[in-house]
């Protein structure tokens, strides 16, 4: 049988990325994507010896997923006969290859493809015999793996038709906690330092592939690859774990890197002037911050009893009345409020510990502020006046405040980045705007909300707080309940611990909003009134009327009209004209015919620019002109134009509707 498998010498922008390559995916290519050359990741080598590899854009067993696939190999894939492209063969008899070899490096040696260069063959001891190795390859562009196995004292091709044991095993105590991370060189590094550390074989999308029950019932901190591969391998892990006889307890820690793809090796050589038992001791640190998340060791329940015999805990707020540590806050609002603004200026006084506009900021937080909408520039010049109109100095900050520019970045990518950040500044809020551009999926769906809020609710019990941008669906939003704002799935709404609502105000809707409030741990709070002054809201002693639609309504007919007040006084320069006809140039204009009726009696009345007047003699004619138009044609038929100026009647003319000037 022949089928195709992945030809690394096709592929564009090879390079490593921690325990695995990236390139450029050729289906993304050729639709006009993949412009960085990132979306194709290689995670090893299967039994075959094939890449095993996906695109990060089309994941999963889906059709979609499925045909994408088929299209890379297509376009960058060589046939191969009796091969089955990088999937690992079920357990069973193995037909013996015609090559064998006395030690996993010859084989290694002869199986390394052009241009590589073998870098390491990790051997794989099973009760400490020779069972399987993985041979690491360094190529110009990237790298590569091979398996091999071990079978009567020879080594050939292919991974073993048994579960792989986790590298390193043996040489780990049986007892107390265990490190794990992506990959045998990240393994080596974080042994080098004294770290307890396994890892398995086969990359971050084979952990069913090895037998993970030295494990059971033992404390695991999972160190993944800082990109969606290595979240997807935590998750994978954990599960696994968590199934054991009896659970393994596992928490997942993400180091300080910010590089995507960045792993232990990146973060030990960023720091490669420390001892050893200094930076075993940084990672020890980091690690004892994120609580335990998978599997559990003591009960789940608590005793009512235990409840009310003693006084609950005193609230820890951020914000006095607002929302407390561990909250997750939305700020919400139509187009044009400046919601941006609003969270800049509140992550500004929450760094600083300043008071905000009737809030009352409990004490200087560290902040983070994920800027996934705006250039870097605009935010600048943004956060810049800003400052300044509310007198916010860098002493103010010192080093409480970080801003993370994200802009155009896919939203897996961006949540990796975005935690990464959050772990290496500390941060104890984290501001999020918009929130929609993290969304993978349709916005209306609450599937594609789901994973959100749980990675939000992660964040914020681990963090401190978690607030984030989100805009309000079209149509009346002054006819729904704060609890229905918001676009898409309300499964956000649900989850929040606090809501403020931005609406435009009624009496000026171009510089003031309302805010409004919707709480979970507090009573209930006023409304109130804000105005944007100078770059910077304050608070407004205008009553809280919100907008409503009738409201944007009269305000749209009456700008409209006004408007239009100057071209309609231009309709009569070359001589008056009937209301019929002024009426129908304004229609032409593009006012409706209810507004050019009321232009019409606005711009004739007193004072008023135009005056109109009738004829006395049958038929009556009817002008529409300014005042000294209408003096001049009186004067020409020899009237007396005193009195009521603007409603003069005159003999006709004659036949003709237009009198002379």
């Amino acid at each position: 049988m022949s089928t195709r498998t992945l030809d690394l010498n096709q592929l564009k922008n090879m390079q490593p990325k921690g325990s695995k390559t990236i390139a450029q995916c050729p289906a993304c290519a050729e639709a006009g994507g993949d412009a960085k050359g990132n979306h194709l990741v290689i995670t090893g080598t299967g039994a075959d010896g094939s890449p095993i590899f996906g695109c990060v854009v089309h994941r999963g067993q889906n059709p979609d997923a499925t045909l994408h696939r088929k299209r890379i190999l297509e376009l960058a894939g060589t046939s191969v006969s009796g091969l089955r492209a990088n999937r690992i063969p079920p357990a069973g008899p193995r037909a013996r290859p015609s090559l064998t070899f006395t030690t996993a490096d010859e084989a290694a040696r002869h199986y390394a493809p052009p241009d590589a260069v073998l870098e390491a063959v990790y051997l794989y001891p099973r009760n400490s015999v020779a069972f399987a190795a993985v041979a690491r390859y360094r190529l110009p562009a990237g790298k590569t793996f091979r398996q091999f196995h071990c079978d009567g004292g020879t080594w050939e091709i292919g991974g073993p038709d048994r579960a792989w044991p986790l590298y390193r095993i043996d040489e780990i105590p049986s007892e107390g906690l265990v490190y794990l991370v992506e990959g045998e060189k990240c393994q080596d590094a974080a042994a080098g330092i004294g770290i307890e550390v396994t890892t398995s074989a086969g990359g971050s999308s084979a952990a069913h592939t090895s037998d993970w029950t030295p494990l059971a019932g033992r404390d695991v901190v999972i160190l993944p690859d800082n990109d969606e591969a290595g979240d997807q391998y935590a998750r994978d892990v954990a599960t696994i774990l968590a199934k054991l006889a009896p659970p393994a307890r596992a928490k997942v820690v993400r180091l300080p890197v910010i590089e995507t793809g960045a792993d232990i090796v990146d973060f030990l050589d960023s720091r490669d002037a420390q001892p050893p038992e200094t930076l075993r001791a940084e990672i020890e640190a980091i690690a004892a911050r994120v609580k335990w998340e998978h599997g559990a060791t003591v009960s789940a329940t608590v005793s009512a009893t235990e409840l009310i015999s003693a006084p609950p805990p005193p609230h820890n707020a951020i914000v006095s009345e607002l929302f407390d540590v561990g909250a997750t806050v939305e700020v919400i609002g139509p187009s044009k409020v400046r919601k941006s603004f609003y969270v800049m200026q509140l992550a500004l006084c929450l760094a600083s510990g300043r008071n905000f506009a009737g809030l009352n900021v409990c004490v200087e937080r560290r902040v983070l502020l994920a800027n996934l909408e705006l250039t870097p520039d605009d935010f600048h010049r943004r956060l810049w006046h800003m400052a300044r109109a509310l007198r916010i100095e860098t002493a103010d900050l010192v080093d409480r405040m970080h801003v993370l520019h994200l802009r155009g970045k896919p939203a897996a990518d961006a949540l990796v980045s975005i935690e990464s950040a959050a772990t290496m500044e500390r941060c104890e809020i984290l501001v999020i705007d918009p929130v929609y551009t993290l969304v993978s999926g349709e916005e209306n769906r609450p599937e594609a909300w789901l994973p959100l809020v749980s990675r939000f609710n992660e964040w914020a019990t681990r963090f401190g707080a978690v607030l984030y941008v989100h805009h309000d669906a079209k149509g009346d939003i002054s006819a729904r309940d704060i609890r229905d704002r918001g676009a898409g799935s309300n499964v956000l709404g649900r989850n929040a611990y606090a809501r403020m609502t931005l609406t435009p105000h009624k009496c000026d809707s171009d510089n003031a909003v309302v805010l409004a409030f919707m709480l979970r741990g507090y009573p209930p709070r006023d409304k109130v009134s804000l105005t944007f002054e100078d770059g910077a809201f304050v608070h407004s002693e205008l009553p809280p009327d919100e907008q409503t639609q009738a409201d944007r309504r009269t305000k749209a007919r009456s700008q409209k009209a006004t408007d239009y007040r100057a071209p309609a006084v231009a309709l009569v320069d070359a001589g008056p004209i009937s209301p019929k006809l002024f009426r129908a140039r304004l229609s032409q204009l593009g006012l409706s015919v209810r507004a050019s009726e009321s232009l019409l009696e606005e711009l004739t009345s007193v004072g008023a620019p135009l005056v109109r007047w009738t004829t006395k003699s049958f038929p009556k004619s009817h002008f529409v002109g300014t005042p000294q138009q209408r003096d001049r044609y009186a004067q020409s038929h020899s009237l007396d134009t005193a009195g009521d100026r603007r409603t003069l009647e005159v003999p006709n003319p004659g036949q003709t509707h237009t009198p002379p000037l």
